[in-house]
């Protein structure tokens, strides 16, 4: 049974596009609502001042991971023009197609944590 990947972005946003940079993002939510039922969770969560984000996504597994890249890759690069990095967190096992993607949004910003223990009540497909 494969297992959920779950990974958190956070960066600061650049103030003078904070509000083109949340229009393109609820753009991306529009297509990952309708094209990826295996992503369990995707929202931007912001600071009260707007002035730091985090990206939340929680994926039935890591290929859907892999799949979300593929389907979305180039709306996220448009995006990362408006960010500063803070770190990117993974827990669970991503693919290393991932993983290279990851390091080049954020290089040494990103951590893997494999799942050590655990249990979960996702839904299975």
């Amino acid at each position: 049974m494969a297992e959920p990947l779950i990974m958190i972005n956070d960066y600061r946003i650049d103030p003078e596009h904070t509000d083109e940079f949340l229009g393109r993002f609820e753009e991306l939510v529009q297509v990952v609502e309708a094209q990826e039922p295996r992503m369990l969770y995707f929202a931007e969560h912001l600071t009260g001042d707007r002035a730091e984000g985090s990206t939340v996504q929680v994926h039935a597994d890591a290929a859907n991971m892999e799949y979300h890249l593929e389907l979305v890759g180039g709306r996220i690069a448009e995006l990362v023009g408006f960010l500063e990095f803070l770190g990117i967190r993974v827990y669970g096992s991503p693919t290393e197609p991932v993983l290279e993607q990851l390091r080049a949004i954020a290089g040494d910003g990103v951590v893997v944590k494999p799942l050590a223990v655990g249990c979960d009540r996702f839904p299975r497909a």
